[in-house]
C-alpha cells in the first residue's frame, strides 16, 4: 500500500513538471513575436540658444543659425511675424529680419521649431528700432582762434533713441566736454610766439548703428593776438620774429637823404605791433575824447579811420590809459622795430614801399588820397599782413630823433639816442609824396607836435 502511493506521488510530480516545461515554451513563444515599444519623440536644437536679436539693418547680433535634431520624420520651424524669417537647411534652419526703416522696434516674433509628439522649442526674436542720432545745431565747422577762442557755436545737443553716445576729437589740441545733455568742443590756446596752424580736427558723434556726425575743427596759426580789453573795441597785434635785417637806404638809392646813411646791421628780438594804425574809434574808447582838434569829415572822419592830432605826448597818456584797461604794457615802437615791419621781417621781399614796388597797392599819398586819410587797411597790407606802414598817416615812433645817430656799427634793439629835441615820425602819409612813403625814410616833429596828417600804430614786447 505504501509502495503503491509512492508511485502515485511521483507520478504526478513528473506530469506538474511537463505542463510547466509546455506552458513556459508557450510563453517564451509569445513574448518573441510582440513588437518592440515606440522610442519617445525628440527635438532639439544647436546651439541650445533661446534668444535671437537683429540691428535694425536687418544684420544679427549674435548667432541666428541652428542645427536640427529629431528622431522623427519631419520637423518645421515657423515665425510668428512677417519681419522675421525663417529659411530651413538641409541640417537645420536660419532666422533673418528685414531691414527696419522706422525709429520704433516691431512687434517681437517667436520662431517655434516642432516635431510630432516632441516637445516644442521656441525661441524669442527681437529686433532694434533704426539708431537715430542729431545734434543742435547741426553745424560742422567750427574755427578757433590761435589764444583758444572762437566766434562760432561751439556747444551741443544730442538727441538719440540709443543707449549710449559718444564724441571724441582725433587731435590732443581739440578738447570735448561731455555733459547731461552734449558736449562742448574747445581749444587749447597756441601759445607759441609763431607757430603754424595744427593739424585740423575731427569730433565725431557716434551712438550704435546710426551714422557718425563729424565736425571740422580748425585752429589759427599763432601770428599775434586780438586786445579785447577795451570795452567795445578790438584791435590786433601781429607777431613779428625777431632777426637781423640792413636798417637804411641802400646803397644806390638816389632819393635818400644823409640822415639814411649808412645802412648797417640791425638785430631785434620778437615783438608785436598793431596790424593797423590806431583808430579814432579805439582813441575814444580810450580816452572818451580829443586832445585838442578833433578829425573831421575833411581830413577823414569815422571810427575805422586812423587817429590824427594826436602828438607824442598825448600817446603817452594815452598808453597809460590802455595799459590800466589791459592790463598789458602797449607803447610805441622802436624806430627800429617800425622799419623791420615796414620791410615785412623775416619774410621781407625787400620791397621798397612796405609791401611792394607799386606804392599805388599798397598806399593813400598825395597821388591817389583826394589830400585825406582813408580808412584803416583798404590798401594791400605787407608780406607780415601788416597795413598802411607806407601813407594814410605819418607814425610816431618812441626814439628821439639824430641825423647823425647811424653808424655802421651792428646794433642790437637799439632805442635811438638818449635825448633830443624832436620824435621821429615814420612812413609819409595821404599828404606827402612817393620818397616819403619809402620804409628807410626818415623824419621828425617835437613830441607836443598835432597835425591832421600824423598818426601813430602801438607795439609790445613778445613776453
Amino acid at each position: 500500500m505504501k509502495s503503491s502511493f509512492f508511485r502515485f506521488k511521483t507520478a504526478a510530480a513528473a506530469l506538474f513538471i511537463a505542463a510547466s516545461v509546455i506552458t513556459s515554451c508557450k510563453k517564451d513563444k509569445d513574448d518573441a513575436l510582440a513588437p518592440a515599444p515606440a522610442p519617445a519623440p525628440t527635438l532639439s536644437i544647436s546651439p541650445q540658444q533661446s534668444t535671437v536679436v537683429f540691428n535694425a539693418d536687418g544684420t544679427p547680433d549674435g548667432n541666428a543659425a541652428f542645427t536640427v535634431a529629431a528622431n522623427q520624420s519631419a520637423w518645421n520651424a515657423v515665425s510668428s511675424q512677417t519681419w522675421c524669417k525663417v529659411a530651413k537647411t538641409a541640417t537645420g534652419f536660419t532666422v533673418s529680419a528685414d531691414a527696419n526703416a522706422t525709429t520704433a522696434a516691431p512687434t517681437p516674433a517667436t520662431v517655434t521649431v516642432t516635431a510630432t509628439g516632441a516637445t516644442a522649442i521656441v525661441i524669442n526674436v527681437t529686433q532694434a528700432a533704426r539708431a537715430t542720432l542729431s545734434i543742435s545745431p547741426q553745424q560742422t565747422v567750427i574755427a578757433f582762434a590761435a589764444d583758444g577762442t572762437t566766434s562760432d557755436n561751439a556747444t551741443f545737443t544730442v538727441s538719440t533713441n540709443q543707449s549710449a553716445w559718444d564724441a571724441v576729437s582725433s587731435q590732443t589740441w581739440c578738447k570735448v566736454t561731455k555733459n547731461a545733455n552734449g558736449f562742448t568742443v574747445s581749444a587749447d590756446a597756441n601759445t607759441a610766439f609763431i607757430a603754424p596752424a595744427p593739424a585740423p580736427a575731427t569730433v565725431t558723434v557716434t551712438a550704435a548703428g546710426a551714422a557718425a556726425i563729424v565736425i571740422e575743427v580748425t585752429q589759427a596759426a599763432a601770428t599775434g593776438f586780438t586786445e579785447t580789453g577795451v570795452t567795445g573795441v578790438s584791435f590786433d597785434m601781429v607777431a613779428v620774429a625777431g632777426g637781423t635785417f640792413t636798417m637804411g637806404a641802400a646803397a644806390g638809392d638816389t632819393e635818400a637823404d644823409s640822415d639814411e646813411k649808412p645802412a648797417h646791421e640791425v638785430t631785434l628780438s620778437d615783438f608785436y605791433i598793431g596790424r593797423f594804425e590806431v583808430t579814432q574809434a579805439l582813441w575814444l574808447a580810450v580816452t572818451g575824447s580829443w586832445p585838442g582838434t578833433a578829425p573831421s569829415s575833411g581830413y577823414g572822419l569815422g571810427d575805422n579811420y586812423p587817429a590824427y592830432y594826436v602828438s607824442w605826448n598825448d600817446i603817452q597818456t594815452f598808453i597809460t590809459a590802455l595799459n590800466q584797461q589791459t592790463g598789458k604794457n602797449y607803447r610805441l615802437p622802436t624806430e627800429a622795430e617800425w622799419e623791420y615791419a615796414a620791410r615785412g621781417g623775416a619774410q621781407s621781399e625787400g620791397y621798397r614801399y612796405s609791401g611792394s614796388n607799386t606804392l599805388g597797392d599798397v598806399a593813400w599819398y598825395s597821388s591817389n588820397s583826394g589830400y585825406r586819410a582813408h580808412a584803416v587797411g583798404t590798401k594791400a597790407g605787407n608780406e607780415l599782413g601788416i597795413f598802411d606802414m607806407s601813407g594814410n598817416v605819418w607814425e610816431w615812433c618812441s626814439d628821439w630823433y639824430s641825423s647823425s645817430y647811424y653808424t655802421s656799427v651792428a646794433q642790437t634793439n637799439p632805442a635811438g639816442p638818449v635825448n633830443g629835441s624832436f620824435r621821429v615820425r615814420r612812413g609819409g602819409s595821404w599828404g606827402g609824396n612817393a620818397a616819403a612813403c619809402r620804409v628807410s625814410y626818415r623824419n621828425s616833429y617835437t613830441p607836443g607836435y598835432r597835425n591832421y596828417n600824423l598818426g601813430f600804430r602801438l607795439a609790445c614786447s613778445s613776453n
